[in-house]
C-alpha cells in the first residue's frame, strides 16, 4: 500500500532534520537503517555499514547489558529499553549516547527495532561541570551562576521530600512563573498530574533513593495556567559528607517531539483505515466479478455444451464428426473448470456457504492437483465471523502460492484452531527457505499484504524462516 505523498515528506523532513540517530535493527540485529545524522555523531555513513551488527560499535563492556535490553524487547512487544552505552566513533575514539530501543517487528512498514540514540556526551560535561561547581560554589559563585541559567534545559533541586530548593530560569520558566520564588517550597507533585504520583514516588524510593539516580524516564508537567506537556527528567541524590540531602534533576521539554510522534501515529491509523477501505472495496469487486463469471460465464459454457451434445441426434453425423463433436464438447468441458476455479479463486462461494475450513480443504485440493503439494491439515474451527474468515482465508490462499511459487517444497503442515481467547494459524514448509535480506528488506508484498490483513483485524503475523523451511503464525483475537 502506497503512502500518501504528504505523509511520505512529513516522515522524510522529520528524520531528515532530527539530531539523534534514528536506527532500524532487524530481528536478527543488523543495520536496516541509520539516519543521517549519524555521519555528524560516530563519522559513518549508511553504506559503509548496512548490513553489520549493532553490536560491532558498541564498547565490549556494553554489549552484554544492550544485549539483555534486546532479549527483553523480544519477550515483550510493549517494553521500552533505556539506557546509555558507548559506540565506537569512525577516529577510534567513543561517544556517549543515550539509547531507546522500540520493538516494531511487527509492523508492516518497518519490521524491526527502532532505535533512536542521542548524544549526551554535552549533557554529560554539563553534569560534571554543575557538581564541581556545586564545591566551588563560595569561590566562584558568580561563574556558577551563569552556567547554571545558561543552560536551556530546566534544572531542579529539591531536599529530600521533594520540596524545590532552587531552580534556573529555565525551568521556572517551563513552568510559566515568571520568578524563582513562585515555586521555593513546593512540591515536584504540584507540578505532576495525579496519574504520576504514585509511579514517581516508586522511582524515588527504588532507584534514587538506592542506587542514587533514576533512569531517563518520561512524565507530564502541569503549567501554572492548568496546561499539560510532556517532559524528559533524570534525577540524581546529593550527597554532602556521605550524606543524602536532597535531590536534582534536568528536565527537557519534549513537546515537539511528542506532537511529531502524534503526528505520526495519527498519519498510521489513517493509512491503517485506507487499508482496510481499499482491502474490503476489493473483497468487493471479487465477490462481483466472481459471480459475474460463475453465473454469467459458466451458464453461457454449460448452454454450449448442451448443444454439441445434441448435435449427433439433430444432424445424424458420420463417425469422423462425432469424433470432433467429442473434442469440442471435451474442450468446452475444460473451459467450464477453468471457469469454476477463477471464480473460486476471485471468492470462493463455499467460504461463505460452509465456513473457513471447507474453503481452506477445497483451495489445499486444488493446488494438490495443479502443484502437487501435499498440505497436511488439521482445523479445529469451521466458522468465525465473516471478517476473521476472510482474512485468514486470504492468508492461507497468499502463503500456499508463495509456497508453490518460490519454496520447492513437497510437504506443508496447516493448523487452524482456539488459543484462549485467539484463534491461531500456523503453517510450516519443508521447502529451502527464504532468503534473510529478503526477509529483513520488508519489501515482498505477500509478506507486508497478509501481515495487514492480520492487523487490519488487531492480530499478529510471525514469519521465521531457514534451510529447512518456513514457518508462518497468525494470532488474531477473537471476541468473546
Amino acid at each position: 500500500m502506497r503512502k500518501h505523498p504528504a505523509d511520505m515528506q512529513l516522515f522524510r523532513d522529520l528524520v531528515a532534520n532530527s539530531h539523534d540517530i534514528i536506527a532500524i535493527i532487524s530481528e536478527d540485529l543488523k543495520l536496516m537503517f541509520l539516519s543521517d545524522s549519524v555521519e555528524k555523531i560516530l563519522g559513518y555513513r549508511f553504506d559503509e555499514v548496512r548490513g553489520l551488527l549493532g553490536a560491532d560499535f558498541l564498547a565490549s563492556e556494553d554489549v552484554l547489558a544492550i544485549s539483555d535490553e534486546f532479549r527483553k524487547i523480544a519477550m515483550d512487544r510493549d517494553y521500552v529499553a533505556m539506557g546509555e552505552y558507548r559506540f565506537r566513533h569512525r577516529n577510534g575514539s567513543f561517544v556517549l549516547l543515550e539509547v531507546i530501543i522500540s520493538n516494531m517487528l511487527y509492523h508492516p512498514h518497518i519490521g524491526g527495532y527502532v532505535v533512536n540514540a542521542r548524544d549526551v556526551g554535552f549533557r554529560k560535561k554539563i553534569e560534571k561541570r554543575i557538581r564541581d561547581a556545586r564545591k566551588k560554589l563560595r569561590a566562584s559563585e558568580s561563574k556558577f551562576k551563569g552556567l547554571y541559567q545558561s543552560i536551556s534545559d530546566g534544572i531542579l533541586e529539591t531536599d529530600l521530600e521533594g520540596r524545590v530548593v532552587h531552580a534556573n530560569h529555565a525551568y521556572v520558566s517551563m513552568l510559566g512563573y515568571e520568578k524563582l520564588d513562585d515555586i521555593i517550597g513546593l512540591h515536584f507533585n504540584d507540578f505532576t498530574p495525579d496519574k504520576w504520583h504514585e509511579w514517581e514516588d516508586n522511582i524515588v524510593k527504588e532507584k534514587i533513593l538506592k542506587r542514587g539516580y533514576s533512569d531517563l524516564y518520561k512524565k507530564e508537567y502541569v503549567r501554572r495556567d492548568g496546561s499539560i506537556f510532556p517532559i524528559d527528567i533524570k534525577v540524581w541524590l546529593i550527597r554532602e559528607n556521605n550524606k543524602p540531602t536532597g535531590m536534582w534533576a534536568i528536565v527537557r521539554d519534549i513537546t515537539e517531539s511528542w506532537m511529531a510522534e502524534k503526528r505520526m501515529e495519527e498519519a498510521n491509523r489513517q493509512l491503517k483505515e485506507l487499508n482496510r477501505y481499499k482491502t474490503e472495496e476489493r473483497e468487493k469487486e471479487r465477490k462481483a466479478i466472481a459471480s459475474v463469471i460463475h453465473d454469467e460465464l459458466g451458464q453461457v459454457l454449460t448452454a454450449i455444451k448442451m448443444e454439441v451434445c445434441g448435435l449427433p441426434y439433430k444432424s445424424g453425423c458420420s463417425g469422423a464428426c462425432m469424433s470432433e463433436i467429442q473434442k469440442i464438447s471435451g474442450k468446452v468441458s475444460d473451459a467450464i473448470k477453468t471457469v469454476q476455479r477463477i471464480s473460486g479463486e476471485l471468492r470462493p462461494g463455499i467460504l461463505d456457504d460452509l465456513g473457513l475450513k471447507a474453503a481452506i480443504d477445497w483451495y489445499a485440493r486444488e493446488l494438490r492437483k495443479r502443484a502437487g503439494l501435499q498440505v497436511d491439515m488439521d482445523i479445529s474451527i469451521s466458522k468465525i465471523s465473516q471478517d476473521i474468515d476472510l482474512a485468514l482465508f486470504r492468508i492461507v490462499q497468499e502463503a500456499l502460492t508463495n509456497v508453490c511459487r518460490h519454496a520447492r517444497a513437497t510437504q506443508v503442515n496447516l493448523w487452524l484452531a482456539r488459543r484462549d481467547h485467539a484463534v491461531e494459524l500456523v503453517i510450516r514448509d519443508n521447502g529451502v527457505g527464504i532468503p534473510p535480506k529478503k526477509l529483513a528488506s520488508g519489501k515482498s508484498f505477500g509478506l507486508i499484504g497478509m501481515r495487514e490483513k492480520a492487523e487490519a483485524l488487531d492480530g499478529l503475523l510471525d514469519i521465521r524462516s531457514d534451510e529447512k523451511g518456513t514457518l508462518l503464525v497468525v494470532t488474531i483475537p477473537v471476541p468473546q
